[in-house]
């Protein structure tokens, strides 16, 4: 009886032994689909994370993830059906480049009919294949490829899940995006803010977001904050906003200092086709109740708190490039006025090629004059600054930072970041002043920050942290940022990478209060929040 056992045991362990062997590819387990990375930009930059195509069949429309602009490129091996030549045919509204087992990239684009490509292949043999879709175009245009086979006997059909795989190599590499999703704090290298939360604007299925986009003026303890609203879907690798519903700017009022909102008419900033001229009338930049709003290349104001605005107008052609500007300004005068914004420039070595300058108006917007680029001449993405000024000829201004990895490198992360600059010649000149912290772990485009100068000295920069533990963080100078504290911590319970955007003013008590969009377990739905806290209560550690 005991060698019998002994048999048994030992003829399930053999059997044991076989089927694992049977499952695995020299020590790899196959896992179904083709495994590889997803960008949110067309030509293979912008890593958004990991992807697995479980079909070669794809539509990218609202009912993915996947959104148009944006490209993949795959890898695995396909395993053969048949003993001959095997028919591979491509078709694609697109661009969809195809290898197996290491042969030239086929490419089809943009094609009526499919494109065929030939290859001798031994029935149950697994082969390397590597695809590649690029799929320019705007986010809600629907992108589509299709990867068929044909062989003797066989008419042209789908290929089967069954039919290709990926090792555990393949998935090693991809390691570097998963480290990059791990977040933690360490305690002592921060300082956890107080704060008040106050909700601005939360609806069930709706999306509020970007007020950095959009604007913050004050007047003492009367504030004024715009922001996106839309409607909301949910989205793995974008921002969960429902692209074929209405999207309008949004303006949100507290008469409170920031404890209470109301949501106000935003007529005046419906889209019009026409742009409005100035008549050769100067703007009155002391007006008490001025504001002025900037969307790229063009701008409005208003002389009433923004109850109502005067535009849009057409910012002139400076000889630049493209403005992509937001809303950031310094008013010097009745006559003078300092707007810090951003233009394309083609040397910026990421994909979105911003660089942050600084132009002014002398009379009233008759006329508006470039004055200075406001990052050395290098090729890192500059752009969205937050300026305060010192004195008459002493400015600060922290600005977002992106530099993208060379595009031949895949498996490196841009790098995301805040940077502070300063001018001591009233804006003609820029140099660095100081780093103020990384925005994420180069997965989600970082954050722009916000600078509020407060009334007793300090200076704050506030910015949203899209790693985890995601959230909202700020860092605070009594020296006029020749130092900085510690990393503040101002929340950290946002449940997705999906927030910040903030903007912040001083209130009249000089405590300040910045507003950004969140979402959290209890209101999973973007939404605009402001916290109102103290900077001057915090100790200065460093």
């Amino acid at each position: 009886m005991k060698n019998i056992i002994k048999i048994s045991a030992l003829f399930l362990g053999l059997t044991f032994l076989l089927l694992t062997s049977a499952c695995s590819d020299n020590g790899n387990s196959r896992k179904e689909g083709l495994i590889g990375i997803y960008y949110s930009e067309p030509d293979l930059t912008s890593i958004k994370g990991i992807s697995v195509l479980k079909s070669l069949n794809q539509k990218w429309d609202e009912s993915v993830d996947y959104e148009g602009g944006t490209s993949g490129d795959w890898n695995g091996y396909i395993v053969a059906p048949f003993t001959g030549k095997i028919n591979f045919h491509l078709s694609t509204n697109k661009s969809l480049f195809l290898k197996i087992n290491n042969s030239d990239s086929v490419k089809a684009n943009n094609t009526k009919t499919a494109k065929v490509f030939s290859l001798k292949m031994k029935k149950g043999n697994a082969y390397p294949i590597n695809i590649v879709f690029l799929n320019p175009g705007k986010h809600e245009e629907v992108g589509w490829f299709n990867i068929q086979w044909s062989w003797k006997a066989h008419n042209k059909s789908e290929i089967s899940l069954k039919n290709f795989f990926y090792t555990k190599a393949e998935e090693e590499k991809l390691n570097f995006l998963n480290d990059a999703n791990k977040g933690s704090i360490d305690s002592s290298k921060v300082i956890f803010a107080k704060g008040k939360n106050v909700i601005i604007y939360y609806k069930r299925g709706r999306f509020g977001g970007w007020p950095a986009n959009n604007g913050i003026w004050n007047w003492g303890d009367e504030i004024l904050v715009g922001f996106t609203l839309a409607y909301n879907k949910e989205n793995k690798y974008h921002h969960a906003i429902n692209m074929h519903k209405p999207i309008k700017t949004a303006l949100a009022r507290s008469t409170d200092g920031g404890e209470t909102w109301k949501l106000v008419d935003t007529t005046s900033f419906r889209h019009r086709s026409k742009f409005a001229k100035l008549n050769r009338r100067r703007i009155n930049f002391e007006t008490p109740g001025f504001a002025l709003r900037n969307t790229n290349n063009i701008f409005y104001y208003s002389y009433d708190k923004g109850k109502s605005w005067k535009g849009p107008f057409r910012y002139p052609d400076l000889g630049v490039g493209k403005f992509t500007a937001r809303t950031d300004y310094l008013v010097t005068n009745r006559n003078e006025c300092m707007i810090f914004t951003s233009a394309k420039d083609n040397k910026v070595r990421a994909s979105l090629q911003d660089k942050a300058m600084c132009i002014k108006t002398d009379d009233g917007g008759l006329t508006f004059k470039f004055v200075s680029w406001m990052t050395e001449n290098d090729s890192i993405r500059s752009v969205m600054p937050a300026t305060v000024r010192i004195d008459k000829n002493h400015l600060l201004s922290a600005m977002r930072r992106r530099l993208d990895p060379p595009k031949n490198n895949k498996y490196v992360l841009p790098k995301n970041w805040i940077d502070v600059y300063e001018s001591t010649d009233n804006g003609k000149s820029w140099h660095f002043l100081h780093k103020i912290g990384n925005t994420d772990t180069g997965l989600r485009n970082g954050n722009p920050p916000s600078m509020v100068r407060l009334r007793s000295g300090l200076i704050c920069v506030v910015y949203g942290y899209r790693a985890k533990p995601y959230g909202i963080r700020a860092r605070i100078t009594s020296d006029n940022g020749k130092t900085w504290s510690k990393e503040i911590i101002l929340r950290d319970d946002a449940r997705t990478w999906d927030i910040g955007y903030c903007r912040s003013v001083v209130r009249n008590d000089d405590k300040v209060v910045s507003v950004y969009y969140y979402s959290t377990k209890e209101k999973p739905e973007r939404h605009i929040e402001a916290t109102i806290w103290d900077p001057n209560s915090i100790e200065m550690k460093r």
